[in-house]
């Protein structure tokens, strides 16, 4: 038997195995690895193999962690806030749209931006001219 099961036999913790997958790192100038090359299981399951990226804490990780599929991600969903305030601002007052700001933009440009944002800045820039534009 694996450690891995009876890790979390005795922390009393239970596995979703149809939405648990692995990623396999390399690195940039790497070619990426072949889905073949490596299977995961554990006890008799076979775990899947993401291929593009998975999320893990909010944060869509790349197997050459070159942070594309998160900076697409977050650029999208903050275009969609972006576009709500601009419909409301006529109506609202500034502090009420400073709020907004806050609650749905910052906070997908803030969270965990110590990892992802030292990318390189051609990726970082769709989200400097969302951010600046409005």
């Amino acid at each position: 038997m694996s450690a891995l099961p009876q890790r979390f036999r005795a922390n009393r913790l239970s596995l979703n195995i149809d939405k648990t997958s692995y990623i396999l790192f390399c690195a940039s100038n790497a070619r990426s690895i072949p889905q073949h090359s490596f299977e995961l299981f554990i006890e008799s399951y076979k775990v899947k193999w993401t291929v593009e990226s998975c999320k893990f804490q909010g944060i869509y990780l790349d197997e050459k962690l070159a942070w594309k599929t998160h900076i697409e991600r977050i650029t999208s969903k903050m275009s969609k806030a972006i576009g709500i305030i601009c419909r409301i601002k006529h109506i609202l007052p500034k502090y009420i749209l400073h709020t907004l700001y806050y609650t749905m933009i910052y906070t997908y440009l803030h969270y965990c931006n110590i990892v992802w944002a030292s990318t390189y800045p051609s990726r970082l820039e769709k989200l400097v001219v969302l951010q600046k534009n409005h």
